[in-house]
């Protein structure tokens, strides 16, 4: 008998016909690439665009400010990392359900060739950390081919 690793339970389901609080916290638990450690979660995120710029929404209910960190990694990559305390039990305390995640987290993403990675803004504010990339000027961005002269 051999096992075999996906990358989601709710691969292997219909999410409109089983979409649960359970299933989700399921989806959020994922199994490294490098298959030395179980990552806790990973936030949920938005991606926006429009014409001047791109926004980065990620929903991290229960982090502080200090847990969380924005930073650019070599060019183009915008790594976004933290973690959420659990909170302390009381002794006589019972917990029937516990639906919330706790743990740390990392996301990375790959900005597009036109975002100006010296406008990086980020905001954080009731549980929503909002990240601002500006574009570069349509006559200030890198064209995708350039003519070598030859000697």
């Amino acid at each position: 008998m051999s096992l075999s690793l996906w990358g989601s339970p709710s691969d292997l389901l219909d999410p409109l016909l089983f979409d649960s609080p359970a299933l989700r916290l399921l989806e959020r638990r994922s199994i490294d690439p490098s298959l030395s450690r179980i990552s806790t979660w990973q936030p949920r995120t938005d991606i926006s665009e429009t014409e001047k710029e791109y926004k980065i929404s990620v929903e991290i209910p229960g982090a502080k400010k200090d847990d969380l960190t924005v930073e650019l990694v070599g060019n183009n990559q915008l790594q976004i990392s933290g973690k959420v305390e659990q909170e302390k039990k009381e002794k006589d305390e019972v917990h029937y359900r516990y639906e919330r995640v706790f743990g740390s987290f990392q996301r990375s993403f790959t900005l597009p060739e036109d975002a100006n990675p010296e406008t990086i803004k980020g905001d954080y504010n009731n549980g929503v950390l909002k990240v601002l990339v500006q574009k570069r000027p349509k006559e200030k961005r890198a064209s995708s081919s350039k003519r070598i002269e030859l000697s």
